[in-house]
Order: C-alpha cells, then structure tokens, then sequence
C-alpha cells in the first residue's frame, strides 16, 4: 500500500508508513481499477464507491518495521506526494557533514599556508571559517607562547635558585684546603741516605743551640762567627787554642755569660780562616771581620791579628740536640722547608753518624728520653756539593720549646 500523506509504497502487512511515520489504512480499491506498473505515472483517480475492487500494488523493497500503531489507509489511487517532515529529512545531515568537511579542509589548509583570506580567492564563508580557525591557531599559539614563557621563567628562577643555593653552599662549606702540601722531590726523605744527609745538616745548628736566624744573608757577623766557633767546640775541640795572655783578647769586658776564664777574660781562640771556612760551607756566604773588631767591639766574639777570640772552658756543654726531619716540601723559589724536632741528653757523642739514621722511636731509645726539647723549621737551597754538607746552604732557621 502507499503512504497517503508522502505516497511512499508499503508492505500490505505494515501499520506506519516506513518513510514518514504516518499511520496506514487499508482502502480495497474498485473492482474496475487496473494495477499501476512500476514504470507508469498513475493517474489522478477519482474515489471509487464504498465497495472499491481490490488493488494489487506494484512490488516493493521489504523497509523497516514501523512502530505499533493504527491510522487511516489511502489507496494509491489517492496518493499525493507531501513535503518530508524537517525532523526525519537526511539532507540536514549530508549539509552538517558538508560544512564539516569544509570547516576542517580550511582549517587545514590555513595552517598550511595554502590560501591567505586576505587575498579574496575565498568565498564569505570559507574566509569566516578560516579566519576562526587562525583566530584559534593564534589564541592556541599564544598560549602556548605564554606557557612557554612561564616555563623558561621557571627554569631560570629555579636556576638561580640553584646557583644562589651553591654559591651559599661554597660560602658556608669552602672546598677543602690541604692542610699539608706535598712532599718534597728535591728532597726526598722516604731515601734513607737523603734522610740521614738532611738530619746531618739540620744537627750542625740544633747541637749548638743556636738562636733563630730569620734571614742568613742578613745575619751579624758575630752571629755567624759564634756558629763557627761552637761547631768546632762540639765536633772537633781539638782545634781550638788556648789564647796567650799577651794576647788583647784578654782583659776585655764581658756582657753575656759565656764570659769564661778569671775576670771574663777570652782565654780561647781559632783560626779567622777556619771561622770563615765554615761560614762559607753551611750558610753561602763570607764574614766580614772588621764588625767583630777587638778593640771596638764587646762581644763573645771578636777578632785581632788573624785569630777569633772567645771565652769558654767546654765547647760540649751547650744544650742543643740530635735533629730528626719529620717532613720536607719544595718552596716556589727552588728553596726546601724542612720540619724538625730535636733531641738530646745532654752527653751523647755528636760525632756518632749512626745518631742520624734515627726513626724518632729509635732516637728516643737511645738516648733515653720521652720526646723531643724543642721544635723547629729550616729553609735550605742547594750549593755547591761538599761532603759535610751534602751541598744543602742554610737559608733560614728557627726553634721553639716543646
């Protein structure tokens, strides 16, 4: 049957129209009505009486089964074609996909660069689209510009953050300084002969007690006569002389204590050239004589007619000691330090060489003391090699009590 509201064809079985939804009555046509062919318009038929003729409709395609219902059938006779209702229309549906299709094809091909709205190839509404989509590119754009700002702004506070974190870090906790700089390599004193020359050369000076000298090449005569003097007391007393009493030596007045013979009187002497032979060996450098001159100067010392004069009974009794290195290190200006403790009981042999080769607990046992009387550091610098002093010169040198 058909649809007399859209005059769409249905099945006889069927209660709503498949198309339109309108309720479907069954109208037995007349008896005289002929049955319309697929291919035929059928004509305008003018309603037949009460008792129409059954119709038989052209075949039709099996559609959907309509919703229960009832309603008025039209027989196709009476079939005028109506305006499909907007609410089941497919059209708005293929223009929604259609305009779709459009949005997202200008929205392509703007982020593409392919047309420019400006330029007017585009139509009213493609450049409406268009422009909506840049509009969007721009805001998006902008966003993600201000998002990555905010990011980098961020990362350079956190970075700062940081550094200033470090840079208090550094402040509150500096990189360690060592304490100890390294070991000497000019002077090596893991060497056993090295350590043994060097505690040789330091002894020379701690034997005789002798006082601090900051700067050897500033050093009074007197100061380095008095080393001479008292080295030889203490290694080879044989050398010294007893002084005639013609002598001017005697009879001058003392002012320190090692004033020696009756009245203070300086009953020793030694050779001027052996004085300046040992000045020359242990600290580079010559004695000038006339400072220390007899008749002008009232010291421990004093010189007259090629002889040094002194008063003292016994070279060995100045409390000095056995001088052990405990460490060595290069200086910038080629000199070594060297670091140094002294021992000493008062009536060893200073000529014993075997005293030198000491370990600080070996020296201890010997001389049967607890631990060192004093302390000290010298500064020494290569020279010419002899082999007393192993060609070490005294640079600088000083003591202090343990």
């Amino acid at each position: 049957m058909f649809c007399t509201r859209c005059g769409a064809p249905n099945g006889d079985e069927w209660v709503h129209c498949s198309n339109c939804g309108a309720p479907l009555k069954k109208v037995e046509p007349p008896e005289d009505a002929v049955s319309p062919t697929p291919t035929a318009t059928p004509a305008p038929v003018t309603p037949a009486p009460a008792e129409p003729a059954p119709v038989t409709p052209a075949p039709v395609e099996p559609g959907p089964v309509p919703p229960m219902g009832s309603g008025p059938v039209v027989a196709p006779s009476q079939y005028t074609p109506a305006p499909k209702a907007a609410s089941t229309s497919k059209l708005p549906i293929i223009v929604a996909i259609v305009v779709a299709l459009a949005i997202i094809g200008a929205a392509a091909a703007f982020a593409s660069g392919a047309f420019d709205p400006r330029d007017g190839s585009t139509s009213a509404s493609e450049h409406a689209v268009s422009t909506s989509a840049g509009e969007a590119d721009e805001e998006e754009s902008a966003t993600e510009e201000e998002e990555a700002a905010a990011e980098a702004e961020e990362s350079e506070s956190q970075d700062d953050a940081e550094s200033e974190s470090s840079s208090a870090a550094e402040e509150e906790s500096p990189l360690p300084v060592s304490e100890t700089p390294p070991a000497s390599r000019a002077l090596d004193l893991s060497d056993a002969g090295t350590y043994a020359q060097v505690n040789t050369f330091i002894s020379n000076f701690s034997e005789v007690e002798m006082g601090d000298m900051p700067d050897v090449s500033m050093a009074p005569s007197e100061d380095l006569a008095t080393f001479a003097v008292k080295h030889v007391g203490r290694n080879s007393f044989s050398e010294w002389e007893e002084a005639p009493s013609s002598n001017p030596g005697w009879g001058l007045p003392r002012d320190d204590k090692w004033s020696g013979g009756p009245n203070g009187m300086r009953g020793w002497r030694l050779s001027a050239d052996r004085v300046d032979e040992l000045v020359t060996r242990y600290f580079g450098r010559s004695i000038d004589f006339t400072e220390i001159a007899v008749n002008q100067h009232p010291g421990w010392v004093v010189y007259e007619d090629g002889y040094v004069f002194f008063g003292t009974t016994n070279g060995a009794s100045w409390p000095g000691g056995v001088a052990l290195a405990k460490a060595a290190y290069d200086l910038p200006d080629g000199t070594v330090e060297i670091e140094f403790d002294v021992y000493n009981n008062f009536g060893y042999d200073a000529t014993d060489q075997s005293l030198y080769s000491c370990t600080p607990a070996q020296i201890m046992d010997r001389l049967g003391v607890d631990g060192p009387i004093s302390t000290g550091v010298a500064v020494v610098r290569q020279g010419a090699y002899n082999e007393y002093t192993g060609g070490l010169v005294l640079v600088s040198y000083s003591t202090s009590k343990v």
